[in-house]
């Protein structure tokens, strides 16, 4: 399973961003006093499942380290969080894992495609005709679709982006900075990475819809700063 440095420009700001912020999510845990050593290998975790995620070359393995950074995340929100903690540690929890069962269904589809048997997407992105003339009973398209929903999901991306600010909420402090830096981004990453990369021509016929998708965010955005709910309208973004 090919991993770093073959990430290439794509991973390696997200890498340097995922250490700063680990750093910084450390030091903004200092003003608590003491929350426990649990409190930071749960905190550890997730860094490194960002570390794992960014740098992951192969689909199977980034959709392993996708689904190792829920667990940590759902501890920090659910034990050290406020308000409705274990409400909004749940709705992130069913939210991310719905949107997972549609990565591996398209993971699958990829890698039983005639031909292929490879994960490793450089090696991918060279078969863009064979993944898009195979005749299989998900067609390219539909597969291109089932890995956005689960990247749309985790940016968020209207209409799976609810779980949000529920999250951003009641986290602690340094678990909604690692949620807003770094969990996001993996879903950024991962539409760039395979959905760009590895199905260049789904991307350029449904280009439309994503534009949509994105003017439709940025609508909410504008409606939230004109209602003066900036810390919904930054969590929406």
């Amino acid at each position: 399973m090919p991993i770093f440095p073959s990430g290439g420009w794509l991973s390696a700001p997200l890498v340097a961003l995922t250490g700063v912020l680990g750093m910084c999510a450390i030091l903004a845990s200092w003003p608590w006093g003491s929350p426990g050593k649990e409190y930071f290998v749960w905190l550890f975790g997730v860094t490194n499942s960002g570390y794992g995620g960014f740098t992951s070359m192969d689909p199977l393995l980034f959709f392993l380290f996708w689904e190792l950074e829920l667990v940590p995340m759902f501890m920090l929100i659910s034990v050290w969080g406020s308000g409705r903690k274990e409400y909004s540690a749940m709705k992130f929890f069913i939210f991310t894992i719905f949107g997972s069962g549609f990565m591996l269904v398209g993971i699958v589809a990829v890698y039983l495609t005639p031909g292929v048997g490879t994960f490793d997407m450089v090696e991918l992105s060279t078969k863009t005709t064979m993944l898009t003339s195979a005749g299989l009973l998900i067609p390219m398209s539909g597969v291109f679709w089932l890995f956005f929903a689960g990247f749309a999901i985790k940016l968020p991306t209207w209409p799976g982006h609810t779980w949000l600010p529920d999250a951003h909420t009641d986290a602690p402090t340094a678990a909604s900075v690692m949620l807003a830096g770094v969990l996001l981004k993996m879903g950024g990453y991962g539409l760039l990475r395979i959905n760009v990369g590895m199905f260049p021509s789904q991307a350029d016929e449904f280009a439309w819809v994503l534009v949509v998708l994105g003017v439709v965010r940025f609508y909410r955005r504008g409606y939230h700063y004109a209602t003066d709910r900036l810390k919904t309208s930054y969590r929406l973004f």
